[in-house]
């Protein structure tokens, strides 16, 4: 059966390499989704309350949730900054008084 869309399947039917894929997309998306949902909803009843949540979404997603792809380490561990530093792009940043 074709896709609604009219485009053609580009996948193999059945095949388990894609099966596994999927399988492992939604549960990552599920996991994502559950971290948002818990981290904006529902909204706190002040900014500072509201950035405590997002804090603690960050800290649960880099430093304690393994990731599959980075061989079941937290982001925090295998993360390393660049060495190559900011581009000088000949302005200077400043904030605003």
């Amino acid at each position: 059966m074709e896709p609604r869309s009219g485009t053609r399947r580009k996948i193999k039917p059945r095949c388990i390499v894609n099966y596994n894929t999927s399988r492992r997309l939604r549960s990552t998306l599920t996991m994502h989704l559950t971290l948002k949902k818990e981290a904006t909803k529902p909204a706190a009843s002040n900014f500072l309350q509201q950035q405590a949540r997002f804090d603690k979404f960050i800290e649960v997603f880099n430093n304690e949730r393994p990731h599959e792809a980075l061989d079941m380490k937290c982001p925090a561990e295998v993360y390393q900054p660049s060495s190559a530093g900011t581009p000088d792009c000949g302005h200077r940043l400043s904030t605003p008084r």
